[in-house]
């Protein structure tokens, strides 16, 4: 008698656990680039959306599936007796993204400075000269920018410092003669 009870519970606990193979498609407002991830958190069982939002996972009654993408809000659904009958799960998810109604920057020259303009008072020829001069990350192969080293090799470094000296030579003589006329 203890056999067959124990054959029944074993049997009832395994058919129990069978998961089926649940469809559907996740949808948005707007068309979605890139697959969603959809996860049974309760197996750990893990698929991605196709090019048309479907997706199929196993799943059984009560398991937790979580739907995420960066775009949109994560939903979890608990998988009821229904879905289980219907083997289809369709799921809309909402976007995550904030619309600013405005932006106001205070202070343009720190924004300008923090974004490698430098100072915006500068003449043409200190832009230039503090241009020449930069050793910095960037695209270059090596993944620096070796315009400082370049410029001071072939002389344009010094050239530039020459021009920024008639520059200032010139501004000067402008500014002497309008004293004196």
């Amino acid at each position: 008698m203890r056999a067959i009870l124990f054959l029944l519970f074993v049997t009832s606990v395994c058919f129990g656990q069978d998961r089926k193979l649940l469809k559907g498609t996740v949808s948005t407002q707007h068309e979605i680039t890139d697959p969603v991830r959809v996860v049974n958190v309760t197996s750990g069982e893990e698929v991605y959306t196709g090019r048309k939002g479907s997706y199929q996972i196993k799943a059984k009654l009560n398991d937790v599936l979580s739907f995420s993408h960066i775009e949109f809000i994560e939903q979890k659904i608990t998988i009821s007796d229904p879905i289980l009958k219907r083997n289809r799960l369709d799921i809309f998810l909402s976007s995550n993204m904030t619309v600013l109604k405005e932006l106001y920057i205070d202070k343009t020259d720190t924004l300008n400075a923090s974004l490698g303009f430098g100072k915006m008072d500068m003449t043409p020829a200190e832009k230039s000269l503090y241009a020449s001069n930069q050793f910095s990350p960037g695209e270059g192969v090596t993944g620096v920018m070796l315009d400082g080293l370049l410029n001071r090799l072939s002389g344009r470094h010094k050239m530039l410092k020459n021009w920024l000296k008639l520059e200032t030579n010139e501004t000067n003589v402008k500014k002497f003669k309008t004293d004196f006329s």
